[in-house]
C-alpha cells in the first residue's frame, strides 16, 4: 500500500511539473526602494487627474515595512468603486500608475499550483480611523478589457475575476497570507461583458492578464470602504508546497506570521 501511495504521489508531482509553464517575468515586489516598479503601484480614485487617468499613485514609504524596509499604502477614504461594477469592486492596489501609456507589467500565472503571497497591514492611528472595508474582503484579481479603439466606455468589452480566497488584513500588524490560485472554480466572476470569447475563464488569462492586483470585493450596495489605510509589502508569486497542491485545497489560506 505504501509503495502504491508513493507511486501515486510521484505521478501527481510529475504531472504538476509537466504542466508548469515558463517562469513569471514580473519580479517579486518588496517596495524597498523608490526606483524601478517599487513605487509605481496605484489605486482607483476618480477624483485624481482627468479621465482616463484615475490611477492615483500609492504612497511609498522608505521604512516601516514588514521587514523594516519600504512599503506602499493607500487611504481607503479616497478610493472609488471601479466603473465596471460600481457597487462591488474597488481596485485597492495594482501595478500600473501610468497604465494608459505603459501598460501593466506582464505576469505569468502558469506555474503549477501558483499562489499569491503578500503582507497587508490595516494601519490606523489616533488620527486615522480603524480599517473599514465596507463589508468587502481583499482578494487578488485578474482581467482584461478592449476599448475597440474608441473613447466611448459603452464600447468596452471586459472580463474580470477575483479569487474566492481572501487576504487577512492585520490590525496595525503586518499579516502574511498565501492564496492558492488553483483552477477556474477558485475564482469569482466580477464582470463578463464581451462580444468575443464569451467563454473566457480565469485560466485563459494565466499567460498574461491585461490587469491584475488586489481588489476589495464584494462591497454591499450602499456601503463603501471608508476608514484607515491598507499597506502592502512583500508581494510574491510562488509555487505552493506540493502537499497543498495534492490535497486540492484550491483556495486554502495559509497564514504564516503576523508582526508589527
Amino acid at each position: 500500500m505504501r509503495a502504491l501511495a508513493a507511486v501515486l504521489i510521484i505521478g501527481l508531482v510529475s504531472s504538476c511539473l509537466v504542466a508548469q509553464g515558463p517562469a513569471q517575468s514580473y519580479d517579486d515586489e518588496t517596495w524597498d526602494s523608490a526606483s524601478a516598479t517599487n513605487n509605481k503601484w496605484a489605486y482607483w480614485d476618480t477624483s485624481y487627474g482627468t479621465f482616463p487617468h484615475h490611477h492615483h499613485p500609492m504612497d511609498w514609504f522608505g521604512g516601516g515595512g514588514s521587514g523594516g524596509t519600504g512599503h506602499v499604502s493607500a487611504p481607503l477614504a479616497e478610493m472609488d468603486a471601479a466603473p465596471i461594477h460600481t457597487v462591488s469592486a474597488y481596485w485597492a492596489a495594482y501595478p500600473g500608475e501610468d497604465m494608459e501609456t505603459i501598460g501593466f507589467p506582464y505576469i505569468d500565472l502558469r506555474i503549477a499550483a501558483a499562489a499569491i503571497s503578500v503582507e497587508i497591514k490595516g494601519a490606523h492611528s489616533p488620527t486615522t480611523p480603524p480599517v473599514d472595508l465596507g463589508g468587502g474582503q481583499v482578494r487578488f484579481f485578474i482581467g482584461y478589457y478592449d476599448t475597440k479603439n474608441t473613447p466611448d466606455p459603452n464600447d468596452d468589452k471586459q472580463a474580470f475575476f477575483c479569487t474566492k480566497g481572501t487576504f487577512d488584513v492585520g490590525n496595525n500588524l503586518w499579516d502574511e497570507t498565501t492564496v492558492v490560485l488553483g483552477g477556474d472554480n477558485d475564482w469569482h466572476t466580477i464582470v463578463k461583458d464581451e462580444d468575443l470569447g464569451k467563454d473566457t475563464m480565469p485560466t485563459d488569462l494565466y499567460d498574461g492578464p491585461q490587469q491584475w492586483g488586489f481588489t476589495i470585493y464584494p462591497v454591499p450596495l450602499g456601503s463603501i470602504p471608508s476608514g484607515g489605510t491598507l499597506g502592502f509589502d512583500e508581494f510574491h508569486l510562488v509555487p505552493e508546497p506540493t502537499t497543498l497542491a495534492l490535497m486540492g485545497l484550491g483556495c486554502l489560506l495559509a497564514r504564516k506570521r503576523r508582526r508589527a
